[in-house]
């Protein structure tokens, strides 16, 4: 899975690949999983919802804010210091407590409802195990198409989801 895929910073190459038929794959710790199709069974010891890039957390700055995006290809293509999970913005990881370690966590999910509600569940979790995090939601501006997302907006040189993100809106319970 080795081929170079043109997403992210060289940094984020080991997490990003193509198959012998040029499906990109994503790489976690315990699998690989098929851009939007499935886990490589002979290749995954663990298919559950799984934190993308979670060794990363280590080296982030935790006086500066975690993203967490919706997508893989959103989290590799951002040169913000941010994650993504496995199985989308409906579900989130039974165990999220490793990215409790920031003081601010922005929620950068993609423009429609889908997006709304996932993050919405994600701060809500996230509020309701670690209260004292501050949690934002982006705000995508309304004349962008439903679906923008962040692999969207690569070609304004990431304008749009800075202006989401300075709109975002804190989370309260």
């Amino acid at each position: 899975y080795g081929k170079r895929v043109e997403l992210g910073h060289k940094y984020k190459d080991k997490y990003v690949g193509k198959d012998d038929n040029g499906d990109t794959v994503f790489i976690y710790p315990n699998g690989i999983k098929v851009h939007k199709k499935y886990w490589v069974k002979n290749a995954s010891s663990d298919t559950s919802n799984q934190i993308f890039m979670v060794d990363e957390l280590d080296g982030f700055d935790k006086t500066k804010p975690l993203y967490i995006f919706e997508g893989e290809k959103d989290a590799l293509i951002s040169p913000l210091q941010g994650i993504s999970f496995s199985s989308g913005c409906s579900a989130i990881p039974k165990n999220i407590k490793v990215i409790y370690a920031f003081g601010c966590i922005i929620i950068v999910y993609d423009n429609d409802k889908y997006g709304k509600q996932g993050a919405e569940k994600l701060a809500k979790r996230i509020k309701t195990e670690s209260p004292d995090i501050i949690v934002k939601i982006a705000q995508w501006d309304k004349s962008l198409p439903i679906g923008y997302d962040v692999y969207d907006d690569r070609s304004t040189g990431f304008e749009k989801v800075d202006e989401a993100i300075f709109n975002s809106i804190v989370f309260e319970l």
